[in-house]
């Protein structure tokens, strides 16, 4: 078994060492997001311009394009993916990310 396989595989998993740790504040949701390769040239090198990584732009982007009174909360369920494909996590079902997020509207 490669090292990758023995820490996705549960059954060795050392548990009885588990350490329970606070939750993370301010936990971050990583979106992708698909450009043609003009489009993405385009944002880019305006980013660039104006002294921001690209990530740093879209992201300012998107939050300014979202109105005032959006509600700033939704309830997601996060998703964890294994080796045996994707599978919720029962025990953060109650989470929540920015609404922008997932959608603009």
């Amino acid at each position: 078994m490669s090292p990758r396989q023995q820490i996705q595989d549960s059954k060795e998993w050392d548990w009885d060492s588990a350490e329970a740790r606070p939750p993370v504040r301010n936990r971050r949701v990583v979106l992708s997001v698909a450009f043609k390769s003009p489009e993405f040239q385009r944002v880019s090198s305006y980013a660039a311009r104006i002294g921001k990584r690209t990530s740093e732009f879209v992201r300012e982007a998107a939050i300014q394009a979202v109105p005032a009174g959006h509600p700033s909360v939704v309830p997601f369920t996060p998703i964890l993916t294994t080796a045996h494909g994707p599978r919720v996590t029962p025990a953060e079902t109650a989470m929540t990310a920015p609404a922008s997020a997932y959608q603009l509207r």
